[in-house]
């Protein structure tokens, strides 16, 4: 765990603007160090407040990045974090790995917290974003070694507003390439619905030889099907 979090700390190190200034007096935000703090908490100290990272981590693995956290010096001003609601214990045996279900945003002068929800549920997962829009995609479940090629891939997607009202749908269709594996399947068509006006645009995919796209075909109007 240590090791990944040293690996954090050397990427925001070395990952910073330079100066462009062309003042060689000046020096702006220089890398001073990285402490690690414990085998979950990392802290990256720069000379200059707005480039200091604070990462908490759980026994998974990291689990909140704060940005100038207001809890080391009275110098430093929080300006964001982001949190994930990770297990922080091996209290509750895990029989995956484990997921979260939210992120929350803060963000200085911005947003005192936001927060975004992700949920699981039967052949679909959903995202809820903080002002309440959905975006749900369906994905095959393969019931047959026949369908194995089918498993996991997206064949429906719905956004929906905050009401929830659905108000794009995109159908696409797949297929396996010559009845195998070879060359993994692909899209043949898609169509997306405009459901607050029964508009629609349906595309159609041909492929040539190394399951290269060869030609593509748009049509768009009412019930647009193929």
């Amino acid at each position: 765990m240590s090791g990944v979090l040293e690996k954090a700390g050397q990427a925001l190190l070395q990952h910073q603007p330079a100066d462009t200034s062309g003042n060689a007096h000046q020096f702006p935000c220089q890398p001073a160090g990285a402490e690690s703090k414990s085998l979950r908490q990392l802290v990256v100290y720069q000379r200059c407040p707005a480039r200091l990272r604070h990462i908490d981590g759980n026994v998974y693995g990291p689990l909140t990045a704060t940005a100038n956290p207001n809890n080391l010096s009275t110098e430093y001003r929080e300006l964001s974090t982001t949190s994930y609601n990770l297990p922080t214990t091996t209290a509750v045996v895990q029989t995956d790995c484990p997921r979260f279900t939210t992120r929350t945003d803060y963000a200085a002068d911005w947003a005192s917290g936001v927060t975004t929800t992700y949920n699981r549920s039967g052949n679909y997962g959903e995202v809820t974003t903080p002002a309440g829009t959905k975006v749900r995609e369906y994905y095959q479940l393969a019931t047959t070694n026949a369908e194995s090629w089918l498993d996991g891939l997206v064949f429906k997607t719905e956004l929906s507003d905050n009401t929830p009202t659905i108000k794009r749908t995109t159908l696409t269709t797949w297929e396996q390439v010559g009845g195998t594996a070879t060359w993994g399947p692909r899209v043949t068509d898609a169509t997306v619905t405009y459901n607050e006006n029964g508009s629609a645009r349906f595309s159609s995919f041909v492929y040539g030889s190394y399951n290269l796209p060869l030609e593509s075909y748009s049509f768009k109007g009412a019930n647009a099907s193929g």
